[in-house]
C-alpha cells in the first residue's frame, strides 16, 4: 500500500522533482496553460477522491488517491518550471529583433576576473526601431577593467548596443556554459566600454539585499585588512564570506586533490558552525518556551543574514532553510523526521527557484547531507573505542567516508576525479574551518579595536597558512587523485543504486537488496562495456576551435595525436577546457601532442604541409606571396585557413585540389566572414570551424 507517511515530504518532493526534470528534458510536451490545466484538473480529482473516499480502508482506494496525488505534485513541478522559465514571457528580450539600447538594474556585486569586472543586470525596458518598451530578462555585462569603471548593486544604468545570444559549446564535450547559464535565467551577455555605458540612478534594488551586500563589502575590507598574506586572505574571503574571485588554479587544484575543496565553498559546514555557536552562547533560552522562541528569532535572523552576505549559494540556502525548520521543531519542542526536514527544505528552494535542481551544489549538497544522515551511523558503529582523541577522529573520518560514498559518482560524472586521500585532509580542514570561521567572525566583531583585531588576524593566518601546508603537502602524495575518470549519467545512478542497495543489505539482511545492488553494478559493467567497444571503433579527426589558436587531432582507437601551435600545447587551462573533454569521451589512453611548427614541412612562405595517421594536410596560417602560383595542382585531404593568411578563396581553388576545406576558429571576425562569403559565391564545399565550432571528420 503507498502511505503518505512517516515520509510524506519525501514523496511529495520527489514526485515534484520529476515534473522538474520532465519540464527539463521534454520541455515540448505541455505549455504552460495546458500544464495548469492538467494540474488543476488532478487537484481537483484528487479532493472530490478524498471526500468521496474518506474512511475507505481498502487498498485499491488509497492507491488511486495516491496516484493522483502524485500525479498533481508532478504536474505542479512542470508548471512550476515553466513559470520559472522567463524566456517564456512574451516581454522577455530573447524575443526582440532589433535592440539599440536597454535600461536596466545591477542585480548583484559583481565578479572579477582577470581582464574584466562582469555584473548582473535585469533588463526594464528597451529601445528599437519603435522607441522605448517594456521588456524582462538577464544579461551578464562585462567591463573591461582599463576602464576604471566598477557598477554598485542597485544602480539603474543605461547601456548602448545589442546583447548577444549565448553560444553553445564549440567543442566536443566542452563545458555547456550556455546551458549553465539558462539555469539561472541568463540567456546573454554583452561586452561595453565606458563610452557605452551610463549611470541614470541609484535608488533600485531590494532594501535588504542592499544592505547584507554592503555588510560582505565592508567584511570583506576588514578581513582583507587583518590578513597581510594574499594566498591567506583569499582563502579566508572564500571560506567565510564566500568570496573566490581571488582563488587561484594552484589553490583550487590542491584542494580539489585532496578533497577539501568544500570548504572553499561557504555550505552547510559553514552554516552549522554558526547554529552551534548560536546553541552554545544562547543555551539558556532553551529552558522554557518564550526563550526558546526569542532563539528561533535570533537564530533565523543571524543564518538568513549570514545566507545573504554570502550571496545565497544552493548549498547555503539547503542548509538555512534546513536549520530554520530544526529551529522551528525546538522552539515548539517537537521532534522532527530528518528526511521530512531535508525533502521540506528542497521543496521550499525548488517552488522558489526549480532550476536549482540542475545546480552541482544543490545536488551535492543534499547528497552529501543524505549519506552523513543515513550512512554514517551505520559506518560509525563499525569501530569503538573508549579514548576520547581516537574517537573524535573516528568521528571525522566516519563523518568523510559517509559524504564521499553518496558524493563521489557525481565527482566522477562532472569532475572526472577522486580524491584518495580526503579522509586525511578531512582530519584537517574540518577542525580548521571551525577554527577559521570563530577566528573571522571575531575578526569583525572587534574591528573597532585595532590591537585585539591585528591579533586575531595574525592567529587566523597562521591557521590558514598551516591548513594549506597540509593541504599541498597531501596533495603532492604520490596517487592522491585518481584523474581522468569518464562515467555517463545512467553509470552514476548506478553507482549511487549499488552504494544505497549495499547498505540496505547490510542493514536489513534481505537478499533482495543483493540482487538489486548485484544488477546495479552489472547494468554498470555492461554500458562500460557498450562504451568501450564503441571508443575503439573511433577513427576520427577533430578540428578544434580555440581562439587564436590552430588545433586538431586525429583519435584512433584510444590514441591520440594532438596537431597544435606551441602556445596552445603549453597553455594547460586551455587545453583543459577545450581539448581534454573530448579525449576523455572518446577514452584516449595515449595521447601524443606534437607542435605542428616543428612538425610540418615548409611548402612556402605561409603555407605547410602536416601528415598525420596517413592524411596529408595543408595548413594556411602565414603571408603568402602574391605572386605564388602551384605549376602543378597538388592533392590534399584537407586545407585549413588559419591565423594570418592573406589570400583568397579563388587561389585556394586554383592551385590545389581537397577533400574538406576549413575556415579556422583561429581567424579574425573580418576574414571568416569574408572567406565565408567567398566560399557561398564560388560554389566551394567547406566547414566553417569558426562560425559552427568544432568539426569532426570520420576516417
Amino acid at each position: 500500500m503507498l502511505r503518505w507517511v512517516p515520509y510524506a515530504l519525501v514523496r511529495i518532493a520527489i514526485c515534484f522533482v520529476i515534473g522538474i526534470l520532465l519540464a527539463i528534458y521534454n520541455p515540448q510536451l505541455l505549455d504552460r496553460e495546458q500544464s495548469l490545466f492538467l494540474f488543476s484538473a488532478f487537484a481537483i480529482l484528487y479532493l472530490l477522491l478524498w471526500v468521496l473516499l474518506k474512511g475507505k480502508s481498502y487498498t485499491n482506494y488509497n492507491t488511486i488517491l495516491a496516484v493522483v496525488g502524485f500525479t498533481a505534485m508532478s504536474l505542479l513541478g512542470y508548471l512550476n518550471l515553466k513559470i520559472a522559465n522567463q524566456s517564456l514571457n512574451d516581454d522577455h528580450i530573447i524575443h526582440f529583433d532589433k535592440i539599440e539600447a536597454f535600461k536596466g538594474l545591477v542585480a548583484d556585486v559583481g565578479h572579477e576576473t582577470d581582464k574584466t569586472h562582469r555584473n548582473l543586470v535585469e533588463v526594464q525596458t528597451v529601445f528599437t526601431g519603435e522607441g522605448w518598451q517594456e521588456a524582462s530578462g538577464n544579461v551578464y555585462l562585462y567591463i573591461p577593467k582599463s576602464d576604471s569603471i566598477q557598477l554598485q548593486y542597485g544602480e539603474s544604468i543605461l547601456v548602448y548596443g545589442k546583447p548577444s545570444l549565448l553560444n553553445p559549446p564549440q567543442n566536443p564535450g566542452e563545458f555547456d556554459y550556455k546551458r549553465f547559464l539558462t539555469f539561472q535565467n541568463i540567456y546573454h551577455t554583452q561586452f561595453v566600454t565606458k563610452d557605452k555605458i551610463e549611470i541614470i540612478g541609484n535608488n533600485g534594488g531590494n532594501y535588504l539585499l542592499g544592505h547584507a551586500f554592503a555588510i560582505r563589502k565592508w567584511a570583506t575590507i576588514k578581513l582583507s585588512q587583518s590578513i597581510k598574506n594574499p594566498r591567506e586572505q583569499n582563502i579566508a574571503l572564500a571560506l567565510i564570506l564566500g568570496v573566490k574571485d581571488g582563488l587561484n588554479d594552484d589553490i583550487k587544484n590542491a584542494y580539489s586533490a585532496s578533497g577539501a575543496m568544500h570548504v572553499l565553498a561557504v555550505s552547510g559546514l559553514h552554516v552549522g558552525i554558526i547554529y552551534l555557536i548560536l546553541l552554545f552562547v544562547l543555551k539558556r533560552l532553551q529552558n522554557n518556551s518564550v526563550g526558546r522562541w526569542i532563539l528561533f528569532a535570533i537564530s533565523i535572523f543571524v543564518l538568513w543574514t549570514y545566507a545573504a552576505v554570502t550571496g545565497f549559494s544552493p548549498s547555503v540556502l539547503r542548509a538555512v532553510t534546513m536549520f530554520t525548520a530544526i529551529a522551528l521543531s525546538k522552539a515548539m519542542n517537537r521532534h522532527t523526521n530528518i528526511y521530512n526536514t531535508l525533502a521540506g527544505s528542497a521543496l521550499v528552494l525548488l517552488v522558489y527557484d526549480p532550476y536549482l535542481i540542475m545546480s552541482v551544489g544543490f545536488q551535492l549538497s543534499y547528497l552529501a547531507v543524505l549519506g552523513i544522515v543515513y550512512l554514517l551511523p551505520i559506518i560509525y558503529a563499525q569501530f569503538v573505542s573508549a579514548n576520547w582523541v581516537v574517537d573524535k577522529i573516528w568521528s571525522i573520518t566516519a563523518v568523510a567516508i559517509a559524504a564521499q560514498l553518496a558524493t563521489f559518482s557525481l565527482g566522477l560524472l562532472y569532475f572526472h576525479q577522486f580524491p584518495t586521500f580526503f579522509f586525511l585532509s578531512n582530519l584537517v580542514v574540518i577542525p580548521g574551518a571551525f577554527g577559521i570561521l570563530i577566528l573571522g567572525l571575531l575578526v569583525l566583531a572587534v574591528s573597532w579595536f585595532e590591537p585585539l583585531f591585528d591579533i586575531l588576524g595574525y592567529l587566523m593566518e597562521l591557521l590558514i597558512w598551516g591548513i594549506n601546508e597540509l593541504v599541498f603537502g597531501i596533495m603532492k602524495i604520490p596517487n592522491s587523485q585518481i584523474k581522468d575518470v569518464y562515467i555517463t549519467t545512467p553509470q552514476t545512478w548506478m553507482i549511487i543504486g549499488f552504494v544505497l542497495f549495499s547498505f540496505l543489505l547490510f542493514q536489513k539482511r534481505k537478499f533482495i537488496y543483493f540482487y538489486i545492488a548485484t544488477g546495479c553494478i552489472a547494468v554498470f559493467a555492461l554500458l562500460q562495456w557498450h562504451t568501450t567497444i564503441k571508443n575503439s571503433s573511433v577513427n576520427k579527426i577533430t578540428i578544434y576551435k580555440v581562439n587564436r589558436h590552430t588545433a586538431f587531432d586525429v583519435i584512433t582507437a584510444g590514441n591520440s595525436s594532438l596537431y597544435s601551435d606551441a602556445a596552445l600545447l603549453a597553455d594547460t587551462d586551455k587545453h583543459r577546457f577545450h581539448i581534454k573533454p573530448n579525449h576523455l569521451m572518446n577514452g584516449v589512453v595515449s595521447n601524443e601532442q606534437i607542435d605542428i611548427d616543428s612538425s610540418a614541412v615548409q611548402l612556402a612562405d605561409g603555407l605547410k604541409v602536416v601528415q598525420a595517421n596517413g592524411l596529408i594536410i595543408l595548413i594556411c596560417d602565414g603571408k603568402v606571396d602574391w605572386n605564388l602560383t602551384i605549376e602543378q595542382k597538388l592533392k590534399y585531404d584537407a586545407v585549413i585557413l588559419s591565423k594570418n593568411f592573406n589570400k583568397s578563396i579563388s587561389w585556394i581553388a586554383d592551385n590545389f585540389e581537397f577533400d574538406k576545406l576549413i575556415i579556422d576558429g583561429s581567424l579574425s571576425k573580418y576574414k571568416a566572414d569574408k572567406y565565408k562569403r567567398q566560399c557561398d559565391q564560388l560554389s566551394v564545399e567547406y566547414v566553417s570551424v569558426y562560425h559552427d565550432g568544432a568539426q569532426e571528420i570520420l576516417i
